[in-house]
């Protein structure tokens, strides 16, 4: 009975403390970065920028850490300028995550990358998605459907000109010619 009672209390202690690593945030800190791309035909890199800001009351070094093994499932990655950004209270960095793709891509890529400083640590995921030529393709149809568009107003506007040209020189005729009676 004391054994399952440990057990108990030991399994509750560890549970705890699972929770409160995942929900430990990065305090005195704000993260700004855009999480999703969209992959075209032919792209051969991802670049994600992430912004750090310093809101504490002393300088912090941060630590930018991506999930290695799902970069390595479609290529390479370099942070620039450098994995590591130290900032002053109040000072504001943006970090440049480059992906460069070596590899054949999935349809949607997941990195998660994790920023830790001072023992804190937060994660954020960056994702892409693999646009089919179908894709650029109604994209294509867009721009030739607006080109057709314009080409038909300035049309449109040519035969108004035009009309309105026609109606000008026929009343600047009318009003050359005397007028002249006839009595019959």
């Amino acid at each position: 009975m004391k054994n399952n009672l440990i057990f108990g209390i030991i399994l509750v202690a560890l549970i705890s403390l699972t929770g409160l690593a995942q929900a430990a945030e990065l305090k005195d800190t704000s993260i700004d970065h855009m999480n999703y791309r969209e992959i075209l035909p032919g792209d051969t890199s991802i670049i994600y920028k992430i912004s750090l800001r310093n809101t504490g009351n002393h300088t912090r070094t941060y630590e930018i850490e991506p999930n290695t093994d799902a970069v390595k499932q479609v290529g390479i990655y370099m942070i620039y300028p450098s994995s590591k950004v130290q900032l002053k209270k109040g000072e504001k960095a943006t970090a440049e995550f480059r992906l460069t793709l070596e590899k054949e891509t999935p349809s949607r890529i997941e990195i998660p990358v994790k920023i830790t400083s001072e023992g804190d640590s937060t994660e954020i995921t960056l994702a892409a998605r693999q646009m089919s030529p179908l894709d650029n393709a109604k994209s294509g149809k867009n721009i030739f459907s607006d080109l057709l568009k314009i080409m038909f107003f300035t049309l449109i506007v040519i035969i108004f000109l035009i009309l309105i040209i026609r109606l000008f020189k026929k009343k600047k005729k009318e009003d050359d010619s005397p007028e002249v009676e006839t009595y019959y």
